[in-house]
């Protein structure tokens, strides 16, 4: 099971004897607590890897010239290693990142002196191959698709598998899946160098993390490289969406107006209600934290599940996340005089059932 990193943010500023702030949005503010839930996934692909645009895939990585913004400048790159039967290694580059619902990855390795007979990337529900030429790239000349995992294609009834080819294209129904998978490799015999650009779009349908083994196949040797990544800021496309926010925080005791006119005093029991609009949806499954802080610095969180309604009515006490607030967040010994106090709530989409039922595409 994995965890969309989809956490939002709203702050309040309590001043004992004062007023009670409300202050609705998302708010990012005290650096340490609103980022202190970034994935600590062994998998997790790092920020790097969140890409903005699709490269052109043509077997070729572009050389920055005037603008350093060329095709792979908003992907991930690191060092890995094939390796052959005998468990030899073979190092090589790997850039890639997430665009959009899909990913894009690049491979260059040096110091190839044989040109491969092909190159297969093996995804999940599609596995894309590319014979190399020495002397130009080929774009494309087939690829397989799993019929059962594989929801942009239409397979015949009862097939499991189909190979496509690039003689079949001007097929309609190909050329659709065609836009969605591109593969390309050139082996340039001038320096012995080898390049592979691949492109999957719609990949991720209902999870974050995918698997994929990169093959590169030589007369007698084959080449393997087999790795998990999760872009765990992606949005699967088969699940609604919906903007959960918070609207508003607020403190009370037990006598207080309707209009919070009464001001708090120190040391008495308070409450903090924290309101979390569900959006488009009738209702949403969330985790809400709320953190204790004293201008920059935050000491202390609570936490609980919350159902998150449409439009909460304060008049409601259960459309909201309520926290009995503990002494020493409300009493300061030795201090006279209003004391001011931060509140900063945290939402977090949960799903308990452990199926993922909607996804918040904004996570500002």
């Amino acid at each position: 099971m994995f965890k969309f990193s989809q956490t939002k943010t709203a702050l309040t500023i309590v001043v004992l004897m004062l007023l009670s702030s409300i202050l609705p949005g998302c708010i990012e503010t005290v650096d340490d607590v609103i980022n202190e839930d970034e994935s600590t996934h062994p998998n997790a692909a790092p920020k790097e890897a969140m890409g903005m645009w699709w490269p052109t895939i043509d077997g070729y990585i572009e050389i920055p010239t005037i603008s350093p913004f060329t095709e792979w400048y908003d992907s991930d790159m690191k060092d890995i290693k094939f390796t052959d039967e005998m468990k030899a290694e073979h190092p090589a580059t790997l850039r890639y990142k997430s665009v959009e619902e899909g990913m894009a990855l690049a491979v260059e390795i040096d110091g190839v002196e044989e040109t491969p007979q092909k190159i297969t990337v093996t995804l999940p529900d599609r596995t894309l191959i590319t014979e190399v030429n020495a002397e130009s790239d080929n774009l494309l000349p087939q690829f397989e698709i799993d019929c059962t995992m594989m929801l942009a294609f239409d397979c015949s009834a009862g097939e499991i598998k189909r190979v496509i080819d690039i003689n079949d294209l001007m097929s309609v129904e190909l050329l659709g899946s065609l836009r969605l998978n591109k593969i390309a490799s050139v082996h340039d015999l001038d320096d012995d160098n080898l390049v592979m650009e691949a492109s999957a779009k719609r990949l991720f349908d209902d999870t974050t993390e995918v698997s994929y083994t990169i093959t590169i196949e030589f007369e007698e040797s084959i080449w393997v490289y087999t790795t998990i990544v999760d872009f765990n800021w992606v949005l699967p496309f088969l699940f609604p969406r919906s903007d959960i926010s918070v609207t508003g925080i607020e403190v009370t005791q037990a006598v207080q107006t309707a209009d919070m006119q009464m001001r708090l005093v120190e040391g008495k029991t308070s409450l903090a209600r924290v309101y979390v609009d569900s959006g488009d949806l009738a209702t949403a499954n969330v985790e809400v934290t709320l953190n204790f802080c004293i201008l920059i610095f935050c000491f202390d969180e609570m936490t609980k599940t919350h159902v998150a309604v449409q439009n909460p009515d304060r008049t409601n006490f259960t459309h909201s996340a309520n926290f009995i607030l503990p002494d020493h967040w409300v009493t300061f010994d030795g201090i006279d005089g209003p004391m001011p106090i931060g509140l900063i709530a945290k939402i977090t989409p949960i799903h308990p059932t452990g199926v993922i039922d909607y996804v918040d595409p904004d996570t500002s």
